[in-house]
């Protein structure tokens, strides 16, 4: 049952005014599993980051079920332990990135 990177399912919006969602949803024929959510909010000394993922499925009468697989299967306590390392160093990375893609972004004409 494992996630393959083509049934990641993406999408971005803004849910309230100024903060940012990158969100990636979790599906496995069909079902959402769970999402990853990160989220970014201009402030004053910069830019405020958060990355939250949820394994949950809320398909009626098979959720609970699949939920239960993907958390002993998918997305165990070692995996989980492992991609939060990998957000810690993949955040810490970014202040090294972000300012080259603002500047070449920016670079570009509208």
């Amino acid at each position: 049952m494992g996630i393959k990177v083509g049934e990641l399912i993406h999408a971005y919006k803004e849910v309230e005014e100024g903060v940012k969602f990158n969100n990636f949803d979790f599906k496995k024929l069909g079902i959402k599993v769970g999402e990853l959510i990160h989220a970014y909010k201009e402030v004053e000394e910069g830019v405020k980051f958060r990355t939250e993922m949820t394994i949950k499925c809320e398909v009626p009468v098979i959720g609970k079920l699949v939920t239960w697989i993907a958390t002993k299967t998918v997305m165990h306590e070692k995996k989980i332990r492992a991609w939060m390392q990998h957000n810690i160093e993949e955040s810490g990375e970014s202040e090294h990135f972000i300012p080259k893609l603002y500047n070449h972004a920016q670079s570009k004409p509208l």
